[in-house]
């Protein structure tokens, strides 16, 4: 496998993590905030992310992985199954990496057109996709006085060395 991409994997996979930990100790109130220019309530954004990475990997075959969540739905799953699902989705992106080092093309059905992408297709759509949608929620708790966590390269460098810190934002 190739240790950089599995090291840009590993990256995602954290900042979702750690950002939902910190969620999960918030208010229904601070859930419920949002500011002009997101893309909702922080509860609603959260529930984005973990469905379109659902959504990206039940399009890859044999990941497992079935599109089970709804950002539109009435009543939103609390944090911690949130969390857990993009636990889940995070092992199965890793598997993918693992298991598609030639970036073939996969063929699935989107609003009832066959359609093709590349491998590299979804997986840069989920890295761009989650950190625009996580800065989104760091965006509103800041507006509301809610310090979120820093989950840039530089602190999840920092974790992954057990707390190290050479913080250089230049």
């Amino acid at each position: 496998m190739n240790t950089v991409l599995e090291s840009v994997i590993e990256h995602h996979v954290w900042a979702n993590d750690t950002l939902l930990a910190s969620c999960e100790g918030l208010s229904e109130a601070q859930l419920s905030l949002t500011v002009p220019g997101t893309f909702g309530s922080v509860m609603k954004t959260i529930v984005h992310i973990a469905e379109a990475e659902q959504i990206y990997l039940s399009r890859i075959p044999d990941t497992g992985v079935v599109h089970a969540l709804d950002d539109e739905a009435e009543h939103l799953p609390p944090v911690a199954d949130v969390r857990k699902a993009l636990r889940e989705t995070g092992q199965a992106w890793r598997a993918v990496v693992e298991r598609w080092p030639d970036d073939r093309p996969v063929t699935y059905a989107r609003h009832g057109q066959e359609e093709h992408r590349s491998v590299s297709f979804f997986l840069v759509q989920m890295l761009d996709h989650g950190a625009e949608h996580r800065n989104h929620i760091r965006t509103i708790l800041s507006a509301h006085g809610v310090e979120p966590p820093e989950i840039d390269g530089w602190e999840w460098d920092d974790a992954r060395r057990g707390g190290a810190t050479g913080r250089n934002p230049t």
